[in-house]
């Protein structure tokens, strides 16, 4: 019709709002949109203006949901998996959810001690690297399978926890008894290793933050035994001046746990249904071809080193 624009409305039910839809998220770009066509309805199309209204109103309310999730990772090097910088798989498979997902994550590196409290009191929505224990069940929520266990398919990675002994000090670990006969078994500050070792009555030093930290107390011979992660562990223990002749690793593991994103308990009630789409994406970048590929020659360097 002659001196009539035409606009086109998304219907309600057709799936989530862009933001050009409405200019900016939020009130403020509804409001500056609504003024902008507000004038092309006039006579009997006034009736439309509510409904559309409501539309881009309830497209507003969607989008500001959907605020980044702030989530905290250890401010430790673990190679291959995370590291101060942002780097290394654990972020590379969490990109790719973002932008499979069209989703937003802020990556805060803390302290671990201090990180497992941020997500405790609400100031973070999650934690990432991080082993499922019943202590933590009390603050967050891990991706679990139907009888309530965590779903190892969609842990971020699993990786290995070895006991380090200083030579001479009669320290022993055979795969069932953790014996440190002058005293306390040196553990990284927060590690759930330190509420395991307890239960099973071993004493613990919570003294320090990384694993060089822990692997300096054996060597100085302020400890005799050392439960500590990764590969950088072996790595040092191995091959650091510093440490080779004076430690030895255990021949078995002291524990190999799956690691998850374990999201706050208030982020993941305010909408369960974005935690879920989180880790079922975790399972599927897992199982592409690249991410597979990226991990083996991950894998294939480290080893080379």
């Amino acid at each position: 019709m002659p001196g009539r624009r035409a606009i086109s409305l998304r219907p309600l039910d057709s799936g989530p709002c862009a933001a050009d839809d409405i200019g900016r998220t939020g009130a403020a770009g509804v409001t500056l949109e609504l003024a902008s066509i507000r004038h092309i309805f006039s006579g009997r199309d006034m009736h439309i203006f509510p409904c559309l209204t409501i539309a881009l109103a309830l497209c507003a309310a969607g989008n500001a949901a959907a605020a980044p999730l702030r989530l905290c990772y250890e401010d430790v090097a673990l190679s291959p998996w995370t590291a101060p910088d942002g780097s290394g798989l654990n972020f590379n498979v969490l990109r790719r959810v973002q932008e499979r997902l069209a989703e937003q994550f802020d990556f805060v590196p803390l302290p671990w001690k201090r990180c497992l409290e941020e997500v405790r009191v609400g100031h973070m929505d999650g934690v990432f690297a991080a082993a499922d224990t019943p202590e933590r069940r009390l603050f967050s929520v891990a991706p679990t399978l139907p009888d309530g266990h965590a779903d190892p398919r969609a842990a971020l990675y699993s990786d290995t926890f070895n006991v380090y002994l200083r030579n001479g000090s009669g320290a022993s670990w055979n795969g069932k008894d953790l014996l440190a006969p002058r005293g306390r078994v040196v553990v990284p500050r927060g590690y759930f290793l330190a509420g395991l070792l307890r239960e099973r009555g071993v004493e613990v030093n919570e003294a320090v933050k990384t694993s060089e930290e822990g692997l300096r107390m054996l060597a100085n011979g302020i400890a005799d035994a050392a439960v500590l992660q990764g590969r950088d562990a072996e790595w040092l223990a191995a091959n650091d001046p510093r440490f080779r002749g004076l430690i030895s690793e255990a021949a078995t593991p002291y524990v190999v746990m799956p690691l998850y994103l374990l999201i706050g308990r208030k982020a993941y009630d305010s909408d369960p249904k974005r935690a879920l789409a989180i880790w079922e994406e975790i399972r599927a970048v897992l199982l592409t071809p690249e991410y597979k590929k990226l991990e083996a020659d991950a894998m294939k360097r480290l080893s080379r080193e």
